[in-house]
């Protein structure tokens, strides 16, 4: 593939897209060396140890006035949320380095922000940074499946992910970044089979939590041991009785 300028990363936290703030980011993905080497050996030797994931990113300041309402376009200003996520619970973090075309690669997992800095200096733009730390999940390459709105009107394009292997699981992202409506509630879920037509024996993988109107700016994560012999993968989305919500957001899935 030939080399890429980066225009359009999409960086989400949680239910917030925070990219629109930033213009750097670095992923480092770890694993810990462990030595292992004994007397008589001529050089070092080691074993992998643990897995670690830290997302590095900055850019400029932002505050908002007032408060984020269901349904806006606008996206999160980092200091209204960042400051509050520090230290909190583990929240999926999706990078999607060549924007939302359908398909894309994306790398996904779920962290804690642990570091966040305003800082600048006189007759420059204010400016911060933040790091978010991987907690308990390694991190996900995979692709993005639906991006934008997600309602029951949705089919699905079926991908095909590969065979998933008898160490392997499906991981799955589901970042809801608005929703406008009331009295129902939308359930995305991945659908597997082993044909791209889902018509030899399809089957549900991962149910998400059912999304409701008070929804808007969260996200939900979930992973299983689905079928090896199944390669191809769609989303879809139930509807309780009602009007199902107007959401906005994205879906990830990967194996690892």
């Amino acid at each position: 593939m030939a080399e890429q300028i980066l225009k359009n990363v999409k960086i989400y936290f949680g239910g917030k897209s925070l990219g629109g703030s930033l213009n750097q980011a670095q992923v480092a993905y770890n694993s810990e060396l462990k030595d292992r080497t004994v007397f008589g050996s001529s050089c070092r030797k080691r074993v992998a140890g643990l897995q670690s994931m830290d997302f590095t990113a900055s850019g400029f300041w932002s505050a908002s006035t007032g408060t984020q309402v269901a349904g806006s376009t606008e996206e999160y200003k980092p200091d209204d949320y960042l400051f509050d996520e520090i230290g909190s619970s583990a929240e999926a973090l999706t990078i999607i380095p060549n924007g939302t075309a359908l398909g894309n690669r994306a790398f996904f997992t779920q962290s804690v922000v642990g570091e966040y800095s305003p800082a600048g200096q006189i007759g420059e733009l204010f400016g911060f940074s933040f790091v978010a730390t991987g907690e308990g999940v390694a991190l996900v390459r995979g692709s993005l499946m639906e991006a934008g709105s997600l309602s029951t009107a949705i089919t699905g394009t079926a991908r095909n992910i590969g065979i998933r292997t008898s160490t392997q699981k499906l991981y799955a992202a589901l970042q809801v970044l608005t929703v406008s409506s009331s009295g129902a509630t939308i359930r995305p879920e991945i659908i597997t089979d082993s044909s791209s037509a889902f018509g030899i024996s399809p089957s549900t993988a991962i149910v998400f939590t059912a999304i409701t109107d008070v929804d808007n700016g969260t996200a939900d994560w979930a992973s299983t041991s689905c079928s090896t012999e199944d390669t191809w993968f769609k989303v879809t989305c139930l509807s309780s009785a009602g009007v199902a919500p107007s959401i906005t957001g994205n879906v990830c899935i990967g194996l690892l």
